[in-house]
């Protein structure tokens, strides 16, 4: 805030310049507590924040100073996919009035939540649309192996991928609506055929996208039902199985092992140590559908990227250590700053939960990268939440997992 020369009873709260600039930049880290910022009349001009995605409007403002605030919601960053303006008194309402704009072009930039809802449904039903036919009473692989082959060309690829972003934009705007409620099973559905199709190594970013947060938390609570019948590791290592596999490289099985290789690579997508495996992973998927290489040679191919990954994923173990001091010490801060009149925690017993529970999970080399042990994480550190009634703090749990994947 500014304080007047007569406003003694705010000086206590007046920023100096050094001070304020230290704050904004608190504002503009992702991992930083801060997260709300209160004005009334300032940071029209020379505030920058592409962080920045929803406004709060509760008061009149006119003319350039109404459109210096909303643009600010309207920047590009990391996994944003809209900007979003609640108006409580109507301001945005007369935009298009108040800068004599054409009122088409503002309703092609900016859309009442409303609409955005109703059009939810047609773009799931699009969706749904390429994969008619299908037997959806089956589960797991075996019906995302059916779904894939409905989108065999790449052509089509392209064509879901175009829809389903549509779709996926709508849904991050509208979660957590109740309204969502009746299309979360199909949305699960087609969000999890989307993840197992698109690019592992980055290609294709203007069409192909990382999912939003609100789709990734809905995907992670349920991640798909019947595991690969033996992890990767064990497959590579029995000489009987990879013998199987070879024998017969076009059958479920050897789908399944290509699926969860494929899906394990791409959460290293952020990491350069795993770039080449995955763009040499991306080129042999590439010959294969186009017939450059055989089904034997893709999965031979397969198998040998997959030695590779667990060689790299071995390697960046052992050369980032848990730290167990550092790992008790970031999660009593998180939950220190959790801490409220509202949410009456001991932070040693919670921080002490999670660091004495969590570790039976994360025995398992390389837990991050197998979707059982992932998933066994995810639910004990929602039970240890639930206990002490903070399991319905969504960003809490997001920041206790990103604290857990980081030290453990």
């Amino acid at each position: 805030m500014t304080v007047n020369a007569k406003e003694n009873e705010y000086k206590k709260h007046q920023l100096t310049d050094d001070d304020e600039v230290h704050l904004l930049d608190n504002f503009r880290d992702e991992n930083h507590v801060l997260q709300f910022l209160i004005v009334t009349n300032k940071l029209l001009t020379g505030f920058d924040a592409p962080i920045l995605q929803v406004m709060y409007l509760d008061k009149t403002i006119k003319e350039h100073n109404l459109l210096q605030a909303i643009c600010r919601t309207n920047r590009l960053f990391p996994n944003k996919t809209y900007g979003l303006i609640v108006d409580y008194i109507g301001v945005f309402s007369n935009i298009a009035k108040a800068f004599d704009f054409d009122e088409k072009s503002i309703q092609d930039s900016a859309k009442n939540i409303h609409e955005v809802a109703s059009a939810l449904p047609l773009y799931l039903e699009k969706c749904l649309a390429y994969f008619e036919g299908i037997d959806r009473s089956k589960e797991g692989y075996d019906l995302l192996i059916l779904a894939q082959q409905k989108l065999k060309e790449v052509e089509m690829r392209d064509s879901f991928a175009q829809d389903y972003n549509l779709l996926s934009k709508s849904w991050e705007i509208i979660s957590p609506s109740p309204l969502l409620n009746q299309y979360e099973k199909e949305y699960i559905f087609v969000s999890e055929i989307y993840n197992s199709v698109r690019p592992i190594n980055n290609s294709g970013k203007l069409l192909w996208h990382a999912f939003g947060e609100k789709t990734k938390m809905l995907i992670d609570k349920h991640i798909i039902k019947g595991e690969l019948h033996t992890d990767i590791e064990t497959i590579i290592m029995n000489a009987e199985l990879i013998e199987e596999l070879q024998a017969n490289p076009t059958s479920p099985k050897a789908k399944e092992f290509e699926i969860k290789l494929f899906t394990r690579v791409r959460k290293h997508t952020a990491n350069p140590k795993f770039a080449e495996l995955s763009h040499e992973l991306e080129q042999l998927k590439h010959r294969a559908e186009t017939n450059q290489i055989t089904s034997l040679e893709f999965l031979k191919g397969i198998i040998d990227g997959s030695q590779r990954l667990i060689f790299l994923e071995k390697r960046e173990l052992n050369q980032n250590p848990r730290n167990e001091k550092t790992a008790v010490n970031a999660l009593t801060e998180l939950f220190k700053d959790a801490k409220s009149e509202n949410t009456p925690i001991i932070v040693e017993n919670i921080v002490k939960d999670i660091d004495s529970e969590i570790v039976k999970y994360v025995r398992v080399e390389g837990w991050k990268y197998n979707a059982s042990a992932e998933k066994d994480v995810r639910k004990c550190l929602l039970e240890i939440l639930k206990k002490y009634k903070l399991h319905k703090e969504v960003e809490l749990y997001k920041k206790a997992y990103k604290y857990i994947e980081e030290y453990y």
